[in-house]
């Protein structure tokens, strides 16, 4: 048998050493794009679910249990805040002490303000002097007219500046004593805007604190059935959370309309705030109130979806549309009432649409989604 030669065999060896070489470039060269990821979402579509107030003859609207007197605490003096002594729903007593400046800043004020009193006080002291010393002779004229008249200036001009060097110091001690934020009333905290180490200006929220011993139960009443809603008409309130009834009695009907929905804003006053909290969520019968409100939402569609479906979009009540496919859509809607475990949408959404009901504090309008199959991974 023939042996092949050397050379031919180390060609042969090249060759295919080159056409792999060049094989592996044109893999490694090669990028793969990313798959966008699709977030599996829940949804259900609008007007599936059987609406649960079809047999009631009294319209029951959505509530919120707020407080009757809520503030909104801040500074009035600019700095960096040293302490903090109170969290999110911490109660606190009228006058507690709430948080703290860094005091130096106001300290060197009230001291520069002390000083500048000494130093006016001495040039008033002086210029008293030079006035009784210069008063004989001013009397058996042997002092000019002029030059009196210089003196009694001069004194004068040394009275104003100890009045206003007396002001800023007084001004210096009450910003000092403002570096201490205290609460105006006896509430609970429920908003904490500000952290140890945060420079704050004048007028900043820093706290928000609530008297939880009067609640309302704020509501919002299509524009059809506010004309048969007064102040003082008797109302009934209904935690969803516990099912119970509480007497109230309608405080407050707001005389202008929501811009974006076109509701009233109502101000049911608990009569009783042992088992409501504020946040709780409600429903308000209103005793008083004519069925126009009913038919007329009848009129209109009205939809239920699950409670879980519920979001915010800023103050007001949201949900997610899926818009073809894949699309987030965040929209405001308006909601009727609540009954076990869904609430019904007056307006916002319309038949037909699919709405996500889990998971809709997690989702951004960036993100694209597909519609769950029901299969676990």
């Amino acid at each position: 048998m023939r042996t092949p030669p050397t050379s031919a065999l180390f060609s042969v060896n090249r060759q295919l050493l080159v056409g792999f070489s060049v094989l592996l470039l044109a893999s490694c060269s090669k990028t793969e794009t990313p798959k966008e990821v699709q977030v599996p979402v829940r949804t259900v579509l609008v007007g599936s679910v059987a609406e649960p107030l079809a047999s009631e003859s009294i319209p029951i609207y959505a509530a919120v249990v707020a407080s009757r007197f809520a503030s909104e605490l801040a500074f009035r003096v600019p700095g960096r805040i040293l302490t903090r002594g109170v969290e999110m729903g911490d109660q606190v007593k009228a006058g507690g002490s709430l948080a703290t400046l860094d005091p130096e800043p106001f300290r060197i004020a009230v001291r520069s303000a002390q000083a500048l009193v000494a130093a006016s006080r001495a040039e008033l002291i002086q210029a008293e002097g030079d006035l009784a010393r210069n008063a004989p002779l001013v009397a058996e004229r042997i002092v000019a007219p002029a030059q009196a008249d210089r003196l009694l200036a001069q004194r004068d001009t040394a009275r104003a500046r100890l009045a206003q060097a007396q002001a800023q110091e007084a001004a210096a001690q009450d910003d000092l004593g403002h570096t201490t934020l205290r609460s105006p009333a006896k509430g609970v905290v429920t908003q904490v805007s500000a952290e140890v180490g945060q420079y704050v200006t004048p007028g900043q929220p820093v706290f928000r604190v609530a008297r939880p011993d009067n609640l309302d139960a704020v509501v919002d009443v299509p524009e059809s059935a506010v004309a048969a809603i007064r102040p003082d008409m008797p109302a009934t309130v209904l935690l969803v959370s516990t099912q119970q009834p509480i007497a109230g009695r309608i405080r407050e009907v707001s005389p202008i309309a929501d811009p974006a929905t076109r509701t009233y804003r109502v101000k049911v006053a608990l009569a009783t705030s042992s088992a409501a909290r504020i946040g709780m969520s409600a429903s308000v019968r209103f005793a008083g109130a004519s069925d126009s409100a009913k038919s007329d939402e009848k009129d209109g569609e009205v939809f239920s979806l699950p409670l879980s479906a519920i979001t915010q979009s800023g103050e007001r009540p949201a949900v997610w549309v899926v818009k073809g496919e894949s699309v987030l859509e965040l929209r405001q809607v308006t909601l009727g009432s609540y009954r076990d475990n869904n609430v019904t949408i007056t307006a916002g959404i319309q038949r037909g649409e699919r709405v996500v009901t889990a998971g809709v504090n997690r989702l951004d309008a960036q993100q694209t989604v597909k519609l769950w199959d029901g299969q676990l991974p």
